[in-house]
């Protein structure tokens, strides 16, 4: 007689999960999602942020931080060519990430650091000591090491 009031939540949840499914799987040319993942370290003094870019040059990173978040964009490129007698090939391809990092609200964005070393990203935010005056973001430049 009457039907299930769950019944369009399930519904809902199964598309949800469906969507998902199609997003993290290799079939739309995805890189695989676990080569970017990220560690936050809460440290005494600063929080340390590491994040995986594998085959990604310093140029092509972005890296933005504001009082509530971190900001990482970065791309990479490659291109195959083979040339050999009666044969050509030639492939491009092109992927990027795009994640932004929440932070606590005790930190000091003024002296942010960044390294790249090893395909690895490396952010340093230190934690306030006093009352220190914030911009309301700065993007940063990723040093080499």
């Amino acid at each position: 007689m009457f039907d299930d009031p769950f019944k369009d939540f399930e519904k809902l949840r199964k598309e949800i999960d469906a969507v998902f499914d199609r997003l993290t799987s290799n079939s739309f040319n995805f890189p695989d999602i676990k080569h970017y993942l990220n560690d936050i370290e809460d440290k005494e003094k600063e929080i340390v942020i590491t994040v995986n870019l594998p085959c990604v040059d310093r140029k092509d990173i972005d890296l933005i931080i504001t009082e509530n978040f971190v900001e990482v964009k970065a791309r990479r490129k490659s291109e195959v060519e083979i040339k050999k007698k009666g044969f050509y090939k030639q492939e491009k391809s092109c992927s990027g990430i795009h994640k932004l990092i929440p932070l606590p609200s005790n930190i000091d964005i003024n002296r942010v650091q960044a390294e790249f070393k090893n395909d690895v990203l490396t952010i340093r935010i230190p934690k306030k000591t006093a009352k220190v005056e914030q911009k309301k973001a700065k993007k940063l430049v990723v040093r080499p090491i």
